[in-house]
C-alpha cells in the first residue's frame, strides 16, 4: 500500500468542496460508533451507509438545522484534494461521530476529520493496471462501515477490511476472478450484521455470469453466493437461450436494503449481456435467432435475498426484453414469487406480508399472504 503523499503533486488537481456548517459536526468520539447496532440503528447524525440507513433507501438525514431559511448561508468549510483524478468522484461519503470515510477512483480510502477535512490515514492499494486499464469500471462509488471495520471492494475483484482506527488492513480476498472477466467491484457493500456483508460484482456489460455475495466480516470468507443469470435455477435457465446465461452480464453494483423483519434483502440487477440483441419481434421466445433471446432472469430486476442462505425469495422484473414491433403490454406478468405460486407477481407490503397476484390480470382477491 502506498500513502497519499507519495502521490504526484502534479496530480492532486482534483477538488471535492464539502459544504456544511460546522456546528452540525460533532468532534471526532474516541472509537468511532459503527457497532453492528449502530449500523443498523443508525444516529441522526451519522451517515452509515451508502443510503445513510441499511433497512431503506430514502438518503435522507432527520437533521434540521439546515433548512429552507438558511440552506443559501451555507460556505465552503474545508477543501480536500483527494488525488488522481481519474473519472471524477462517484462515491458517497459516510460520516461516523465525526469523521468523514471517502473512497476515490479507483480503489482508495480517505479517513478524515469531518469538522477540520484534516487526513487521518489513506489506503492506496496496489491494483493489478492490467485489469483497471482494460475496465470501464475502474471507479468506486463507496464503501461500508460496520464493527470497526472499512469494507472497500476493489477494481481487480479484491474485497479489503480495513482497521477503521489505523486503516490497517485486516483481511483480503480475491472474490472475483477480475484477470478472466474482467469485471470487479465499484459498488458499496451493505453491511448486515456483525455475521453478514452482502456485495455484488459489476459488468453487466461483459460476457461473465453474474454474481451477488453474502461474505462473513469478520474473516471474508464466502458464505453463500446469488447468480443472478440463473445458474442451478431451471425456471430462470428456460429464459435465456441455450448456454448465454453463462455470458449474461447482470452486474450488481449497487447496495441493497435490509427487510430485517423478513431476514431478506432486496438488490437490484443490473441489464444483461449484450445490452442490445437483434431478436426483433420475437425476442421473449428464447429459442429465436439472437445473442440472448428470452426474458434473461434474473437481470433487470430487483431481487429479494434470504440472508442466510442467499437464495431467492421473490424477483420483480422492471425491464423485460420488448419486441420492436409490439408495443409493452399494460399488465405486466415479469414477477414471480419462488414458492408457491407459478406465473404470479408478488409485491411486498409495508408490514413485511406479501400479495401476490395469479394470471395475466391483477386480480385483489387472488392472493396470498405470507
Amino acid at each position: 500500500m502506498t500513502h497519499w503523499r507519495d502521490h504526484d503533486p502534479l496530480k492532486l488537481a482534483q477538488v471535492v468542496v464539502f459544504l456544511a456548517l460546522a456546528a452540525l459536526l460533532p468532534a471526532p468520539a474516541a472509537l468511532a460508533g459503527s457497532s453492528a447496532d449502530e449500523i443498523k440503528n443508525c444516529p441522526d447524525q451519522n451517515w452509515c451507509s451508502y443510503h445513510r440507513t441499511v433497512d431503506t433507501a430514502w438518503r435522507h438525514s432527520p437533521l434540521s438545522q439546515v433548512n429552507t431559511t438558511n440552506v443559501k448561508q451555507l460556505r465552503a468549510a474545508w477543501i480536500f484534494q483527494p488525488g488522481d483524478p481519474r473519472m471524477g468522484l462517484h462515491s458517497t461519503p459516510l460520516v461516523i461521530d465525526g469523521y468523514m470515510y471517502v473512497s476515490t477512483n479507483p480503489s482508495t480510502v480517505w479517513k478524515l476529520n469531518a469538522t477540520t477535512g484534516e487526513r487521518i490515514w489513506a489506503y492506496v492499494p496496489k491494483l493489478d493496471e492490467a485489469i483497471v486499464s482494460r475496465s470501464f469500471f475502474a471507479h468506486t462509488r463507496g464503501l461500508a462501515v460496520g464493527d470497526g471495520r472499512v469494507y472497500m471492494g476493489l477494481a481487480d475483484g479484491r474485497l479489503a477490511a480495513l482497521d477503521e482506527g489505523t486503516g490497517k488492513v485486516i483481511w483480503e480476498r480475491q472474490i472475483v476472478s477480475s484477470k478472466k472477466d474482467t469485471a470487479g467491484f465499484s459498488g458499496a457493500a451493505t453491511f448486515v450484521n456483525s455475521n453478514l456483508l452482502v456485495m455484488g460484482q459489476n459488468g453487466g456489460e461483459y460476457p461473465v455470469e453474474g454474481k451477488i455475495f453474502g461474505i462473513n466480516p469478520k474473516t471474508g470468507d464466502i458464505k453463500w453466493i446469488f447468480y443472478t443469470t440463473g445458474r442451478d435455477d431451471p425456471k430462470a435457465l428456460a429464459t435465456w437461450k441455450g448456454d448465454s446465461w453463462r455470458y449474461g452480464g447482470g452486474g450488481s453494483w449497487q447496495p441493497g436494503s435490509v427487510d430485517y423483519e423478513n431476514n431478506q434483502i432486496l438488490i437490484g440487477v443490473g441489464n444483461p449481456n449484450p445490452d442490445y440483441d437483434y431478436c426483433g419481434d420475437k425476442c421473449l421466445d428464447p429459442n429465436a435467432d439472437g445473442w440472448r433471446p428470452g426474458g434473461n432472469l434474473y437481470t433487470s430486476s430487483t431481487v429479494a435475498l434470504d440472508l442466510n442462505t442467499g437464495k431467492l425469495n421473490w424477483y420483480f422484473q422492471e425491464a423485460r426484453p420488448i419486441p420492436t414491433t409490439t408495443t409493452r403490454p399494460r399488465e405486466s406478468t415479469s414477477c414471480s414469487r419462488t414458492r408457491r405460486v407459478e406465473s404470479s407477481c408478488c409485491i411486498p407490503g409495508r408490514t413485511g406480508s406479501t400479495t401476490c397476484t395469479t394470471g395475466r390480470r391483477a386480480n385483489p382477491s387472488t392472493s396470498i399472504r405470507t
